[in-house]
């Protein structure tokens, strides 16, 4: 029996010590920058959309495809 992959969407989360954004994607966390702006919401939508076009599962950290960096 294969494991379902989840159909929920890793959600925008806010680390409250350092007021940051961030999401956590196949148990690596993404940095986002501070927490609120709708600029960060913008920049969430990027791995999250990476994600899901690489069938919901991020590329190993050696590869070519890893998310392009916008900073």
């Amino acid at each position: 029996m294969m494991p379902t992959k989840s159909l929920k969407q890793p959600g925008y989360c806010h680390h409250k010590s350092s007021d940051q954004a961030h999401v956590r994607l196949d148990g690596r966390s993404f940095n986002l920058g501070k927490y609120g702006s709708d600029e960060r919401r913008r920049e969430y939508d990027r791995p999250i959309s990476f994600w899901l076009a690489n069938g919901r599962r991020m590329p190993d950290s050696g590869d070519q495809g890893a998310v392009p960096s916008s900073r």
